[in-house]
């Protein structure tokens, strides 16, 4: 008797007909029960919502430039190339060699990354160059009875697909995948190969162009921002002028213009209608969320 007396004063000390939030008093409501007092109380807006300013939208936007312009420059260098104005010896071993080692050992000084990393690094590059150097005969005819218009036609396909589907912040988008992005521009380039009337010698060098373009370019962009976020403005700029230089020689006036056209509105129009859509963004999180278990 006098421990059920004990169980019932135990009881009725934690027991109240009003609703609070706490779990240890019992009431005659449901577990999931919030009074309309409380539940709005507990609304909160944009949480986890980040907000840019003009500066850092500006400065992020130089990505998109930055693969814009690395596409285009890799369509110029076939363009310079089918109209004979630069010799592929000369673009082989005095542009892509000595570019690829400028990378790469501005990449070692910048991480000082250890010799077996370097041992693997220059390990997979020579099984591609080797893998190329071995298909390149076969890639060269792949696709040469289809006509140029098709050809062309699949190739411009070919590089909106890695323009939409590259990572360009190395978040966990669903749309943004490394794999299928490479493969979209290395498609583009087997394309771009058939049209050097079976010359395997061009084809390889164009693999490795593209390989430096699709691939190592974009790994190399990564580890600078991830070293200096501020060589992002830099970058951006040198790539645009790049660009924007080899576009001048070719005198194609029309196509600089819309270049340098679509590059201002990214990088400045764009940020600006962000900045001022960000102040209406509203995201509300409440007592009706699911629970999140946080370490």
């Amino acid at each position: 008797m006098t421990m059920n007396k004990k169980s019932n004063l135990e009881n009725k000390k934690y027991w109240q007909n009003t609703w609070t939030k706490k779990l240890f008093i019992r009431h005659p409501f449901p577990d999931n029960y919030v009074d309309n007092k409380t539940f709005l109380s507990l609304k909160r807006v944009n949480v986890n919502a980040r907000l840019y300013s003009y500066k850092e939208a500006v400065l992020y936007s130089g990505l998109i430039v930055q693969q814009l312009s690395a596409v285009i420059i890799f369509v110029l260098v076939y363009v310079y190339l089918r109209n004979n104005l630069i010799k592929i010896d000369k673009l082989a071993y005095y542009v892509i060699i000595p570019t690829f080692f400028i990378g790469y050992l501005s990449k070692l000084i910048a991480l000082r990354q250890s010799l077996t990393n370097t041992r693997r690094d220059l390990g997979n590059v020579l099984k591609f160059v080797l893998f190329s150097y071995g298909l390149s005969p076969i890639l060269s005819t792949l696709t040469e009875s289809i006509s140029s218009d098709t050809i062309y036609a699949l190739v411009a396909f070919m590089l909106i697909v890695n323009l939409i589907f590259y990572d360009y912040d190395s978040s966990e988008a669903t749309i943004a995948s490394k794999t299928f992005s490479f493969n979209a521009g290395l498609f583009a380039c087997v394309c771009l190969a058939s049209r050097f009337e079976n010359s395997s010698w061009h084809t390889f060098v164009l693999l490795i162009l593209a390989f430096m373009v699709f691939a190592l370019f974009p790994e190399y962009r990564r580890y600078v921002e991830i070293k200096y976020p501020r060589s992002i403005g830099i970058v951006t700029l040198i790539c645009f002028l790049a660009c924007f230089t080899l576009m001048i020689c070719l005198q194609e006036w029309l196509y600089t213009f819309y270049y340098t056209l679509f590059c201002f509105l990214i990088s400045f129009v764009c940020p600006y209608i962000l900045i001022k859509l960000q102040t209406k963004k509203k995201t509300i999180h409440g007592p009706w969320d699911e629970a999140l278990i946080k370490n």
